[in-house]
């Protein structure tokens, strides 16, 4: 299966014709525009260049098992800039290792994590996050944001019962409650993340 338009080049191949061969995957300056024009969205949706060369192997399993990498720059999404994402997976033994990033736009996230096909141990570190990379997804609700959110989050346990944990601390944040136009700051606040509970401990909204 092989598409191309222009420098863009999408290929998939089976790397042999035996049921569930492994797939590789190989992506070449591909548009995330061009997905959601495709669906008839607003192409302005999702900005980005996407590339990866991977190998997915394993299809009995829950989760298959992925060799490989993927970036994707200049991320934007609803015209906001996020950054750049980069992804690398390597497999053992049916046990796959996991380590991401995304940085640019004052942002900076590490992710590192393992996983098979009954277990997940993953760490996410906003180091930190912005509020405004944040902003698109809260579906108009917030504008005119700024500050970051910081900490870590741990995913663990079964893969078909993950349970996570962690602390988030806002920092110097401000920003507008667009319905209401109400300003609002938040700074040196934490959520507290323990499953199943997310504790607001004396939570102060100015």
């Amino acid at each position: 299966f092989n598409i191309s338009n222009g420098q863009q080049k999408v290929s998939v191949s089976s790397n042999t014709p035996a049921f569930n061969a492994p797939v590789t995957v190989q992506i070449d300056d591909f548009k995330l525009s061009t997905i959601t024009a495709a669906l008839n969205q607003d192409s302005m949706l999702v900005e980005g260049t996407l590339n990866a060369d991977m190998v997915v192997a394993d299809f009995k399993q829950a989760i298959p098992t992925i060799d490989g990498t993927l970036r994707v720059d200049s991320i934007q999404y609803q015209q906001t800039n996020v950054g750049n994402l980069d992804l690398k997976a390597n497999s053992n033994n049916g046990e796959v290792t996991v380590s991401g990033k995304l940085d640019g736009n004052g942002n900076n996230v590490d992710l590192y994590g393992k996983y098979n096909a009954d277990n997940i141990d993953a760490k996410l570190n906003l180091n930190p996050l912005t509020v405004l990379s944040v902003q698109p997804f809260t579906q108009g609700n917030l504008e005119r944001s700024s500050g970051t959110i910081s900490g870590p989050i741990n995913i663990t346990g079964a893969v078909n019962d993950p349970r996570w944990n962690g602390e988030l601390t806002f920092n110097q944040v401000q920003t507008t409650a667009a319905q209401f136009g109400t300003f609002l700051k938040i700074d040196g606040q934490k959520i507290t993340l323990q499953y199943p509970d997310i504790s607001l401990n004396k939570f102060t909204v100015k």
